[in-house]
């Protein structure tokens, strides 16, 4: 396994750590996405929910920046 294909792997730990799942179900998801995407499948997944993530901070910083100037 690669670098970058652990990074993500602790990635995906830690993110599920800060979901409300037993650490049962924490271990169960993890692996059942390990079963079902190839290393490379899994990066593109998570890079493609991160950008839409990313996307939506900016449009909401945005809105915030513009109300606060409108108040301001």
């Amino acid at each position: 396994m690669k670098k970058h294909d652990q990074f993500l792997i602790d990635l995906l730990k830690e993110s599920l750590s800060r979901t409300e799942y037993s650490k049962l179900e924490q271990k169960t998801y993890l692996e059942s996405l390990m079963r079902e995407f190839e290393p490379a499948s899994l990066r593109t997944l998570i890079t493609s929910l991160l950008s839409v993530d990313l996307e939506n901070l900016q449009q909401v910083s945005g809105s915030i920046t513009t109300e606060n100037k409108d108040k301001g």
